[in-house]
């Protein structure tokens, strides 16, 4: 009898847990998708406008450079301080370049949440 009841509950305590842990498990729910593709249009968004804006920095660079100098000679500006702003401007120019790697690695950043969106539908 004892070993009857013995059985009994480990029979009862194996269904309880088998009953407790689930047969499938959800990759994603249907609300984790679509916010996930919302986020990541906002963020490839935010990026391209970024790098517009890095495009544009790198053409007033270049003019800075060219117009700079121009200007100090036609109001005889003092050489110190045009060789201060151009140093200022290549400063400027580093920290662009650095804005335009950022860029590339947000994009390959969006592209692996796209693919795993992408994963997660199927």
């Amino acid at each position: 009898m004892k070993f009857l009841s013995i059985i009994t509950i480990l029979l009862v305590l194996t269904i309880a847990i088998a009953q407790a842990i689930p047969a499938t498990k959800r990759k994603a729910g249907s609300k984790v998708i679509p916010l996930g593709v919302s986020f990541e249009d906002s963020y490839q968004l935010i990026n391209t406008q970024s790098k517009n804006a890095t495009s544009k920095f790198e053409k007033k660079i270049a003019s800075f450079k060219t117009e700079i100098p121009k200007a100090a000679k036609e109001d005889q500006t003092d050489e110190k301080t045009v060789k201060w702003l151009l140093a200022w401007n290549e400063k400027y120019e580093k920290l662009v370049d650095e804005l335009g790697v950022t860029n590339k690695k947000l994009d390959a950043s969006i592209a692996k949440l796209h693919k795993k969106l992408k994963a997660l539908k199927e």
